[in-house]
């Protein structure tokens, strides 16, 4: 059903004449042959474009999906769930520095670091504007995928606000899932997302 999915998002794209990506929010994590046929199954056999990944076992793990430059993939900085503040606020020391940062803003700077061919970006929940603010600042020209984000109140303008980089752009919102359940037509819904997103950034 998932490649089917993405087989009529693709056939879309062909007659819009304009790609719509698919980003894969599976969340994987694992080396060596593992982690290359994780990275098969995203690109060859359902033809995504680009996958979310824990950061957690290290650059091996992440490299066999960030090879070809064509294709990308996000990692997990900060989250939105209740267990975020167990691992991800941890304080860490980086080898060779003597100044300790939150776990969120290493994987930020780790994604900068490994991205050679411009095509990692990172997991940033507007749910936490004040954090975003800060990874923001830290990791100027890295593309955030963000979630957590109330549509209907300021909640929107705010992460816009602190997440966009200085040409405007920078962010990938996610479609809230109450879009599902908002009473009117999803594809209405979502042209009112798109049209707020525009009225925001245009100011």
């Amino acid at each position: 059903m998932l490649k089917q999915t993405i087989d009529v998002i693709h056939s879309e794209s062909v007659q819009l004449g304009s790609t719509i990506p698919v980003i894969l929010d599976a969340r994987r994590s694992d080396i060596g042959f593992a982690a290359e046929a994780y990275a098969k199954s995203t690109y060859e056999n359902l033809n995504a474009h680009c996958i979310t990944l824990n950061p957690y076992l290290g650059k091996d793990s992440v490299e066999p999906f960030v090879r070809d430059p064509q294709r990308g993939a996000f990692l997990l900085a900060k989250t939105s769930n209740g267990g975020t503040m167990d691992i991800q606020n941890a304080l860490v020391l980086p080898s060779g520095s003597d100044s300790p940062m939150p776990m969120y803003m290493y994987i930020a700077r780790l994604a900068r670091e490994w991205n050679v061919n411009n095509n990692i970006g990172i997991v940033v929940e507007a749910a936490h504007p004040k954090i975003m603010s800060m990874i923001r600042a830290g990791v100027p020209d890295i593309w955030f995928l963000s979630s957590g984000i109330n549509t209907q109140g300021k909640e929107l303008e705010l992460a816009l606000r602190v997440g966009l980089r200085t040409d405007g752009k920078g962010v990938l919102i996610q479609a809230p899932i109450g879009i599902m359940h908002s009473g009117i037509a999803p594809a209405q819904a979502m042209k009112k997302l798109r049209d707020n997103i525009l009225s925001i950034t245009s100011i």
